[in-house]
């Protein structure tokens, strides 16, 4: 980890938690049928930004320009990238993963 940086988790849970590393916003939660002990959470600043984010997705649809303009400037932000470089670390947790839950990595 590059010098300097401290991760933080951000998530949601039923018990409200604000720490150096880790802060969990309540929620309300509901259980998964398959699985009653894991709660997925339903985070309430997504409803409060849920009007913002309509009009930002409606204002792209209704002005070619603009999308153009955004998906020209995605592309050359694409194509500038290194992506096995940039997704290394993704990839090392991938593997990580697979020898965990199944004892080795497909390949």
């Amino acid at each position: 980890m590059p010098a300097g940086v401290r991760p933080r988790i951000y998530t949601h849970s039923n018990i409200a938690a604000d720490e150096p590393g880790y802060l969990a916003l309540g929620a309300p939660g509901m259980g998964i049928p398959f699985y009653r002990e894991m709660k997925v959470y339903l985070p309430r600043f997504l409803r409060l930004c849920a009007d913002d984010f309509t009009d930002a997705i409606v204002g792209l649809a209704s002005n070619p320009a603009r999308r153009r303009t955004m998906a020209d400037a995605a592309r050359r932000y694409a194509l500038s990238r290194r992506w096995g470089q940039s997704l290394a670390p993704l990839y090392v947790a991938y593997r990580s993963v697979a020898l965990r839950v199944h004892g080795r990595v497909a390949m």
